[in-house]
């Protein structure tokens, strides 16, 4: 459906909060999901044969994953500091962009 609504408008990259999850497992599946199918922490090798590759990421548009957005409370004033660094140590180990607005900075 994010393709489908995004490539409508245009829209080449999408926000996600990761501040509305209830725990680091629903992290997971977002970091997952956003970072095209790549597992966390994993790293791109190089190309074992002397030719040209082009990998194909998938049809998903590109995520920017942020604690939290402008207009929600802070997480701190929300969960617990176990919840949080849980929370960001899967955010920082992910495969696709990430950013803080208010919350984790």
């Amino acid at each position: 459906m994010d393709a489908i609504s995004s490539c409508g408008l245009g829209i080449s990259s999408l926000m996600r909060e990761a501040g509305n999850v209830r725990d680091p497992k629903e992290v997971s599946q977002i970091v997952w999901r956003d970072g095209l199918g790549k597992l966390i922490n994993s790293m791109d090798e190089g190309p074992i044969y002397l030719c040209i590759i082009t990998p194909l990421r998938g049809a998903l548009p590109h995520a920017l994953l942020c604690d939290q957005t402008h207009n929600n409370k802070t997480i701190a004033s929300e969960t617990s500091t176990g919840h949080m660094s849980s929370n960001v140590a899967i955010i920082v180990f992910g495969y696709c962009a990430n950013g803080s607005v208010k919350g984790f900075d």
